[in-house]
């Protein structure tokens, strides 16, 4: 998206994500729909990439800082979702709406939505 280029690489449209200046991947999904089951699988597929990728990080250099910096909330929620905390990840998220948003489908509706669903099983 032509404006995203301005923003922090940590949260661009393309998938890029960096943690305190730690580059961790840039990776691009195309959704041919946009649906919720659809950001879902997309979602749930970085989230295990970024998690994978972590794993170098120490583990100061992200958890001792969540909610600095930009969208704090958010990384928070998808730490806890990897780990399958989905109770704190809703906690990270509580009722703010995301900035990240295509037509109806927001980011943090998302987030709520895949917890929900976690926790009932």
């Amino acid at each position: 998206m032509e404006s995203n280029k301005d923003e922090p690489l940590s949260l661009r449209a393309i998938g890029a994500f960096a943690v305190y200046g730690t580059r961790i991947r840039e990776d691009s999904t195309v959704l041919e729909n946009w649906s919720e089951d659809e950001l879902k699988e997309a979602l749930t597929k970085y989230i295990d990439q970024f998690c994978d990728d972590i794993k170098n990080v120490p583990g100061t250099a992200f958890t001792e800082k969540f909610a600095e910096g930009y969208h704090g909330e958010l990384r928070e929620a998808l730490y806890y979702i990897h780990n399958g905390e989905y109770q704190k990840a809703l906690e990270a998220v509580g009722d703010k709406r995301g900035c990240f948003t295509n037509g109806d489908v927001n980011i943090n509706d998302a987030i709520r939505n895949l917890c929900m669903e976690e926790i009932r099983k």
